[in-house]
């Protein structure tokens, strides 16, 4: 077997048993609430995790089972605060929190003697598979968007991320976020006041008509006849080149609406790191390992996300929607450069570089009309094209010689046109 072979196959069984060691760690706080007498679980019970200067981090609300989870944590101290109507209110402190932590925890039941009691009406309507919250005014007043207004109604079954502003589903499903009943994203979210919000209609079994999504939040919104507003959000780092902002923009005239949403995100650094073992055993041949140990690389990483808006909306008989969208995300660099070490003898080095490029433009047009008896029609037009530009270079080699070689390149396109009534 001649030395590009020999190496070949090594590579071969390296990639299919190896497994990529994250230079990052991600950590979790889970479990379920209790009652400490009969050891049952307490249904719906608020769970809110504080860093332990008391900085608000997270709030969710426990399933009917009493789970709860918390996800994308680093190491730090934390303080998770649990209370439940009937129960005494508990905080745990969670000091030096460096891996995934499962917590049961117990409340004991509370004794309370009545004074005056007020009558008023409640801020959730419950449904079959619907749940209507309207805002409250403490949650109005201390939310600055959309997003942040979710957070503080701690709906069950949803985990808001405040930091990165993302929003997932505690079984794994995807979250279906609309306005008025049309798809939105995420960072159109963020663009809504929190005086705009009427209601929020939230569906914990969203049905085979929303295709893979598991949950649906309908945001129901009131805006004026005029007048706009103008914001951005930024997240940047101060010690390395990363961030995430968004600048949005929202005109209204009369029956229309305009807007305009910039989302980016950017990273780059030079400490791609990674570490990998495998052992080889051929027939009549002494058992081989070989270890690859990182030593740095490029890493840069950006998306650009352009949506321009119009809608027009008469009352609740006619709605128009329409949203022009240019995507971008471009990952020139994602490389690990390695010592490789064969049976505890150094016997080159590992480059191995993987770049992508996605460009997708798209259009959504959506109409819906009022009909009697609280009925409706609907259509919605999607048109897209995603072009895709994938490439890698592998490279083996000592000081002298290359070892082994391997580049390649793809590219696709897609175009799609989905219809739905």
């Amino acid at each position: 077997m001649d030395l590009n072979k020999k190496h070949l196959l090594y590579l071969t069984v390296f990639f299919l048993f190896l497994s990529l060691n994250a230079s990052g760690q991600s950590n979790s706080i889970s479990g379920r609430v209790l009652n400490q007498n009969t050891k049952e679980s307490v249904e719906y019970a608020s769970v809110v995790l504080f860093k332990q200067d008391s900085v608000f981090l997270n709030g969710t609300t426990a399933d009917s089972i009493g789970r709860f989870v918390f996800t994308n944590l680093t190491s730090d101290d934390y303080v998770l605060s649990v209370s439940c109507m009937g129960f005494e209110a508990k905080k745990i402190l969670l000091q030096n929190l460096s891996e995934s932590a499962e917590i049961d925890v117990l409340l004991n039941e509370s004794v309370l003697s009545l004074g005056e009691i007020v009558i008023s009406a409640s801020s959730t309507i419950n449904k079959i598979n619907q749940r209507i919250v309207f805002p409250t005014k403490l949650q109005l007043n201390h939310s600055a968007n959309g997003m942040q207004l979710l957070n503080t109604m701690m709906l069950p079954g949803l985990n808001i991320n405040p930091m990165t502003n993302t929003i997932s589903s505690f079984d794994g499903g995807k979250v279906m976020l609309q306005i008025n009943g049309v798809n939105v994203t995420s960072e159109e979210i963020q663009t809504l006041q929190p005086c705009q919000i009427r209601r929020v209609e939230y569906l914990d079994y969203a049905g085979i008509r929303y295709g893979a999504a598991s949950k649906i939040v309908n945001f129901i919104v009131i805006r004026d006849d005029k007048g706009g507003v103008i914001g951005v959000d930024l997240m940047n780092s101060l010690n390395i080149l990363a961030g995430g902002d968004v600048l949005f923009a929202k005109f209204n005239k009369g029956k229309s609406e305009y807007t305009l949403n910039y989302t980016t995100a950017f990273q780059k650094f030079n400490s791609n790191n990674r570490t990998r073992t495998g052992s080889y055993q051929f027939e009549n041949s002494t058992p081989i390992q070989r270890d690859e140990i990182g030593d740095g690389g490029d890493y840069s990483y950006q998306m650009h996300d352009v949506t321009f808006g119009y809608n027009y909306q008469q009352s609740d008989s006619v709605f128009f929607n329409a949203k022009l969208k240019y995507a971008l995300t471009n990952h020139p660099h994602n490389d690990f450069k390695s010592n490789l070490i064969e049976n505890g003898i150094k016997i080159g080095q590992i480059f191995d570089g993987v770049s992508q490029k996605i460009n997708t433009p798209s259009i959504d047009l959506y109409y819906e009309r009022g009909l009697k008896n609280q009925q409706k029609v609907y259509a919605n037009i999607v048109g897209s094209y995603a072009k895709v530009e994938t490439g890698r270079n592998y490279i083996e080699y000592d000081n002298a010689n290359t070892l082994f070689k391997e580049q390649f390149g793809l590219s696709s396109d897609k175009y799609s046109l989905i219809a739905e009534g």
